[in-house]
């Protein structure tokens, strides 16, 4: 790896990566080439906008957008933004449309409005190339008496009451809507477009979890069925993505509690092409799961991120390769007496796979993070031939960070080579949010996280730092 650099000049100090919720940053970045990149951005006075980056820092063009971001997508020469704004009751969600070149702002209306009894959850639809495709829209069984974004996964999220998908022009023009059949009872998994334009649901119903596939018309033309006894509504968020090989494979890594009140996990392979589903072995989190890790030290990191693997989540899975990888960090919080909450993040932990779901290998970085703000508790992750490249944030010492970039050969299954970045004139205080790097073709831009206003934080700026490979 070259020697990293500082680029500020040209990115304003008072602008930083958009994000809605933990580890968000990465699904608001929108690449349009292998150097250039669309990002959601925050600025001062509760303003928003879009700006389009290239591997050098340098901004070609910055348009605000009036409000918080609901997400993005390409169509052709032009992105289409949907956005809400933050006091709107109603459910009115409004669309901006941009031209890609220049940032001229073409379209500014109100895209649909959502009016029920039920809180809904609202998800953007790109395919793994970044081609808006439809906007999921999902009531769930939690009532109110006014619009609110679904979050969480309290049980009467899980639960969908109607779930529709709807499609959109380059002029930001409703042009279709269908239903999605979810059972109400069930419990949502997520949902993902493939390069097709279909569209895979998820669900977990009674003892199994099913996928189901519909075409761009809404005419469901698959569905498969693998059996899943756990206890009800015990599943932090799973990770879904697409196999970049074969777009009828969607592979979904998913963490439980067993009957027996473990917390365990496994992979599941859904084959549409062969019309089967395929199960990982169960791994069981906890003491024993981390004796049988290869855990890699690393001078001025802090150890103990062995320490309460129950804890340990999906963060990612990587299906580009001969293998499949499950990127894994344990995250968890307590509250003092006082009433300030710390948020941990321990370890970062990769699972191999052959494409057979068959466990090959694990491996991890023991580390451990800490801080009084739930930011930098994601992963950067980036696939470069048979590299792969991570970022990553741990404790130095007291009140000091260390921020890495982890190289993996995914061949040997290892890691090859871990670099503590160069903070410059930052203070050792200063951490990257790792999932907000932007990742390009031989370099990536790390996002260093700067809260304003001391113990009451206003806002968060941001400082990028260049890194070539």
């Amino acid at each position: 790896m070259e020697q990293a650099e500082w680029v500020i000049d040209d990115v304003s100090s008072d602008v930083s990566i958009f994000h809605h919720d933990d580890n968000s940053f990465n699904k608001g970045i929108l690449y349009i080439s292998s150097n250039e990149a669309l990002i959601p951005v925050h600025l001062k006075k509760k303003e928003w906008g879009v700006m389009r980056i290239n591997s050098n820092g340098k901004v070609l063009w910055q348009t605000n957008i009036a409000s918080n971001i609901l997400g993005m997508g390409r169509m052709k020469e032009k992105v289409i933004v949907f956005f809400k704004e933050d006091n709107d009751k109603e459910g009115l969600i409004k669309v901006a449309v941009l031209d890609i070149g220049s940032g001229e702002k073409l379209e500014e209306k109100t895209a649909f409005g959502y009016a029920g009894e039920h809180g809904a959850e609202i998800l953007i639809q790109n395919t793994s190339i970044g081609d808006f495709s439809h906007i999921i829209i999902r009531s769930t069984g939690e009532k109110g008496g006014y619009f609110r974004m679904a979050t969480g996964r309290q049980e009467s999220n899980l639960q969908t009451t109607k779930c529709e998908a709807v499609f959109f022009d380059d002029a930001g023009n409703l042009t279709e809507r269908f239903s999605l059949n979810i059972p109400k009872e069930s419990e949502f998994l997520g949902t993902l477009v493939t390069s097709e334009k279909n569209i895979c649901v998820i669900y977990k119903e009674a003892e199994q979890i099913a996928a189901s596939m519909y075409d761009a018309s809404g005419k469901l033309s698959a569905s498969l069925q693998t059996p899943f006894a756990v206890r009800k509504n015990t599943f932090s968020d799973p990770t879904i993505q697409i196999d970049s090989r074969d777009p009828k494979k969607i592979w979904l890594s998913i963490r439980y509690v067993t009957k027996d009140k473990n917390a365990g996990h496994r992979l599941i392979n859904f084959d549409f092409g062969a019309r089967k589903a395929t199960v990982s072995e169960e791994e069981i989190f906890g003491k024993e799961y981390g004796r049988s890790i290869q855990f890699e030290e690393v001078d001025k990191v802090k150890k103990g991120g062995t320490k309460d693997l129950e804890s340990l989540q999906p963060t990612a899975i990587l299906a580009n390769g001969e293998n499949i990888i499950v990127i894994k960090e344990a995250k968890y919080s307590f509250t003092s007496d006082r009433g300030s909450t710390r948020y941990i993040t321990d370890g970062l932990i990769l699972s191999f796979y052959n494409r057979q779901a068959k466990h090959l290998k694990t491996i991890g970085l023991d580390k451990t993070y800490e801080a009084f703000i739930p930011l930098g508790r994601s992963v950067g992750y980036h696939m470069y031939g048979k590299k792969l490249y991570l970022t990553t944030v741990a404790l130095a010492g007291i009140g000091a960070y260390s921020n890495l970039l982890c190289i993996v050969d995914t061949d040997a299954m290892k890691f090859e080579q871990f670099t503590i970045l160069d903070r410059g004139r930052l203070g050792r205080d200063r951490a990257i949010e790792p999932a907000a790097t932007l990742w390009f073709e031989k370099s990536a831009l790390a996002s260093y996280i700067i809260p304003v206003g001391g113990l009451m934080i206003r806002e968060f700026n941001a400082v990028l730092q260049k890194i070539n490979f």
